[in-house]
């Protein structure tokens, strides 16, 4: 049996982990996947607020319409009678016909 000598203390050994967790250690991610993480969670909302917003301006209102500059005719208001004349071309047909029968055989 060996005794210590004042001085000279020998220190037992710390066990080794037997599951591998002493070899876990976090892993620190890149600056660049950091950025691109940061860049699709922060800018993917703003776009589609953009693309909402620009469509909303984009599109027509409702009960309005667009007509080009060379369609426009500017003219002073006068009176004048109204006339509303819509061509028909049509041929008028019975809705029902009662069938005749033919009771004369020479």
């Amino acid at each position: 049996m060996r005794h210590p000598v004042s001085g000279n203390v020998e220190m037992p050994e710390k066990p080794q982990p037997l599951s591998g967790s002493g070899m876990d250690r976090a892993v620190v991610p890149s600056a660049r996947k950091i950025f691109l993480r940061r860049a699709v969670r922060y800018g993917s909302p703003v776009a589609v607020v953009l693309l909402i917003w620009g469509g909303w301006h984009l599109v027509p209102a409702s009960g309005s319409l667009s007509v080009k500059r060379d369609q426009l005719s500017v003219a002073t208001v006068q009176s004048a009678p109204f006339l509303d004349y819509l061509p028909l071309r049509a041929t008028v047909a019975p809705l029902h016909v009662i069938p005749t029968v033919d009771c004369y055989n020479p």
